[in-house]
């Protein structure tokens, strides 16, 4: 039987994904805006890889569908389960300390102190028990498109060439993809 085409998201969800990106959005140029590069490590991998003619691959899931899975995982989850991943979020070492947004050194020190793989783990831990929706549409089914992704490209790789290829991600989706991974 021939597939069905993709089912078009209803303008709810669209608007609903639109509010997300943009307050996505604006968060990413704040965080610009106090210098803090984000998304640099991306940036610098693209750099690399055109300067040594390395194929890329994007291997991440449309961020439009990405934002209309976080819209409808928002919409499923209640003010008590956003209190309760606070809590948890603030007991994990490095949180401790209030932020002063409009203190570029505040937010710089506090970026830093979670940007370790341990305080990374400690998060994604925290959103999945507490907002498993959210987590799901942020971590858990991107960790499964990239990870399909990077299978489908080492398949289009001939059996006698090592089996290899290089990926840039997220600190939150190194475990989800190598548990993948190491499956398959």
């Amino acid at each position: 039987s021939k597939p069905q085409p993709p089912r078009r998201p209803s303008l709810l969800e669209r608007t609903g994904a639109w509010v997300v990106g943009s307050l996505l959005s604006g968060l990413y140029k704040s965080l610009d805006d106090l210098g803090l590069n984000s998304g640099r490590e991306f940036s610098v991998a693209l750099t690399k890889a055109r300067e040594n003619n390395i194929q890329i691959l994007l291997a991440d899931r449309d961020v439009d569908e990405t934002l209309r899975r976080l819209s409808a995982a928002i919409q499923q989850t209640t003010s008590q389960d956003f209190e309760r991943f606070e809590a948890l979020a603030t007991t994990i070492s490095g949180m401790a300390e209030p932020v002063d947004l409009g203190d570029k050194n505040s937010v710089t020190g506090a970026i830093e102190s979670i940007k370790t793989r341990s305080t990374v783990k400690e998060l994604v831990n925290d959103l999945r028990e507490s907002l498993p929706n959210i987590y799901s549409a942020l971590v858990d089914e991107r960790d499964e498109y990239m990870t399909q992704s990077l299978l489908s490209r080492l398949s289009e790789q001939p059996r006698s060439a090592p089996q290899r290829v290089v990926a840039v991600v997220g600190l939150a989706h190194e475990d989800g993809i190598n548990r993948r991974l190491a499956k398959a």
